[in-house]
């Protein structure tokens, strides 16, 4: 992360941000021998409101070296992480920086100050999460686990192994759930 500090490193991300402006800008920070250096990344995403890295861009960066950090621009937006991007940075395990962009009086597009984060164990609530397709969805309510994420009350109890009380009892003889049936004696 100490390349995001270097004078050069941030002109580099500001100008990908305003030439992206008014879509979001995405790169990725790579250690290169002892140096990090700043690799904008194609945004393929339909819309402006969201980003997806380029697979082969990203794939391009790795092999330049280890993959320290994320970038992207929050047009129109301060450079403060929303809900999704807490719960992304944490599925990537690196640490993400995000730059402000958006266009003056003038129509002239200017950049504001990085804020950087890192993964500190955040998961999003269950209950009123917003959406954000592929992250915050439907699909991440189910994935994501309800004993962390659940309401006071609301958490499972986990049966002891064997014995599931939503089963009647059953006799001798008969096959309980994940096990062969015995033979009469």
């Amino acid at each position: 992360m100490s390349a995001l500090r270097a004078a050069c490193s941030w002109v580099v991300i500001r100008a990908h941000a305003a030439a992206e402006y008014p879509r979001e800008c995405c790169g990725l920070v790579a250690l290169q021998g002892r140096r990090e250096s700043y690799w904008p990344c194609r945004n393929p995403a339909e819309g402006i409101g969201h980003f997806i890295l380029d697979p082969q861009d990203y794939y391009a960066a790795e092999q330049a070296g280890p993959v320290t950090a994320l970038v992207h621009s929050h047009p129109d937006m301060p450079a403060t992480p929303s809900e999704a991007d807490g719960v992304a940075c944490e599925g990537s395990g690196l640490p993400w920086f995000i730059v402000a962009a958006a266009k003056d009086d003038a129509g002239q597009v200017l950049t504001g100050d990085l804020f950087g984060f890192a993964p500190e164990g955040y998961q999003a609530p269950l209950l009123g999460r917003p959406f954000a397709h592929g992250i915050l969805d439907c699909y991440s309510v189910v994935r994501d686990p309800p004993s962390v994420n659940a309401p006071e009350g609301c958490q499972p109890s986990h049966p002891a192994p064997g014995k599931n009380p939503a089963l009647p009892s059953q006799s001798a003889g008969k096959a309980q759930p994940g096990q062969p049936a015995s033979s009469p004696a």
